[in-house]
């Protein structure tokens, strides 16, 4: 596949003063000049002498003073998707036998991509007392910056094959790494930020009951395991400033192998701590899922505040809201599971598991839930409305689902594998073979 390379170089000559001039840690690139926009449906840009958008090649830097060599730092985006990276990586030249007529090549290997990246750069110094660097002098070093995780699952320099990768969802902070199930296919990515399955432990939020007990990561990622994203991290990854933060949700609704619904919204967002973590999203269909109504007195779930059982945020009371809640028993704390954005009253992704085979579903495998009489009754389940008429839970406990994910200006990932009947896979906390800068 051919790119539109647009390239952006820094030089920087100062290299025992302890910093860095040429920064190209995410969205960092102040001291990069441009190159120009030079390549068209091309993997090659070859300049000849001329001015290349604000650089002449070649390119005079002038100084006075002692130097030892210099560092070239490069960065190549693909200037006619958002600027998404290509490549970036740091050289450092430091002996002086390379001051020569011809041109230095610089290979830099990808992460999952067949072919490097070759630069070929020449260069000489000149001026008064330009001297050869003793062969016993010590090169200056400096610290590279951290490994660069990726934003999301679409970055496709880093990610190119389903499974579990750390991503970095709040680029001002490298220790922010998220272990996340990505789900690729040939167009883009799915970040999957919740799921429930019937791998691993299956019901981990029964005894979450704070909303501090939401705000991290938290589970265990991949294909039929239960995985919770952390509130922090919603919020950090839709409201970060980046070109790449407008997102849309997918979530899945899964009997056994079949698929019932799979719901859209365009805008996802969380706010921050501060209003409880609100959610916003606009429907693709309208009062479905967390566009439902719910009875009277209820609102939706989009504009709602994150609630728990002890922390409830709602406008519907919580005695009746049975989405928290056991149907039917007594309302006190020892009843309480799972943790939504109650508005509705009448979803909660992280309500109990039952499995498919469970007696508390009637017809047998159906997940439609009979809690009458039933003593595998252990509260509300997985529920989502599906249908568009305000009324209390749809009464059904799905037995794989996600929340994933996809990044608008990509579009809905094609050529995924099927959902409902992948086989299970992931469950460990996985990292990614990630980028690094050479110094």
């Amino acid at each position: 596949m051919n790119c539109n390379i647009r390239l952006k170089i820094c030089i920087d000559w100062n290299l025992e003063d302890g910093e860095e001039a040429c920064v190209h840690y995410h969205d960092d690139d102040s001291n990069f000049i441009y190159v120009g926009e030079v390549t068209e449906n091309s993997n090659v840009a070859v300049f000849k002498e001329g001015q290349y958008s604000a650089w002449s090649n070649p390119m005079q830097f002038i100084g006075n003073g002692s130097y030892h060599g210099f560092r070239l730092s490069l960065m190549a985006t693909e200037y006619r998707h958002n600027e998404s990276l290509i490549d970036a990586f740091n050289f450092t030249i430091t002996n002086s036998s390379l001051s020569a007529n011809d041109f230095t090549y610089i290979s830099h290997d990808r992460p999952g991509v067949d072919e490097p990246t070759l630069i070929g750069i020449a260069w000489k110094a000149v001026g008064d007392g330009v001297a050869t660097i003793p062969t016993n002098a010590p090169h200056p070093t400096t610290p590279a910056p951290p490994p660069k995780a990726p934003y999301d699952c679409s970055d496709r320099t880093q990610i190119n094959t389903s499974g579990i990768y750390n991503i970095q969802p709040d680029p001002s902070n490298p220790n922010n790494i998220i272990p996340v199930y990505c789900d690729v296919g040939t167009s883009s990515a799915y970040t999957v930020v919740q799921s429930r399955g019937s791998s691993g432990h299956t019901n981990p939020f029964t005894t979450m009951r704070k909303i501090s007990d939401y705000t991290n990561a938290t589970g265990e990622p991949g294909v039929d395991y239960n995985y919770w994203f952390g509130l922090d991290n919603f919020y950090k990854i839709t409201t970060r400033t980046s070109a790449f933060n407008n997102y849309s949700l997918q979530i899945d609704l899964c009997c056994g192998t079949t698929l019932v619904s799979s719901l859209h919204y365009d805008n996802f967002k969380v706010l921050g701590p501060e209003t409880n973590y609100t959610l916003i999203a606009t429907a693709e269909l309208n009062q479905t899922g967390i566009d439902s109504p719910g009875p009277s007195g209820a609102t939706t779930d989009i504009g709602s505040k994150f609630s728990t059982y002890d922390e409830y945020n709602g406008n519907y009371s919580r005695v009746i809201c049975t989405v928290l809640r056991y149907f039917g028993r007594s309302d006190n704390i020892s009843n309480a599971i799972g943790g939504w954005w109650i508005g509705s009253c009448t979803n909660n992704l992280n309500g109990y598991y039952y499995a498919l085979d469970d007696t508390i579903f009637y017809p047998n495998n159906t997940c439609q839930i009979n809690p009458v009489n039933n003593p595998s009754y252990n509260g509300a389940g997985i529920e989502m409305r599906t249908l568009g008429l305000p009324q209390s839970l749809d009464g059904h406990s799905y037995t794989r689902v996600r929340m994933a994910l996809y990044r608008v200006d990509q579009g809905v990932p094609t050529g995924t594998t099927d959902f409902c009947s992948a086989p299970a896979s992931g469950g460990t906390t996985g990292t990614t073979t990630q980028e690094t800068f050479e110094t």
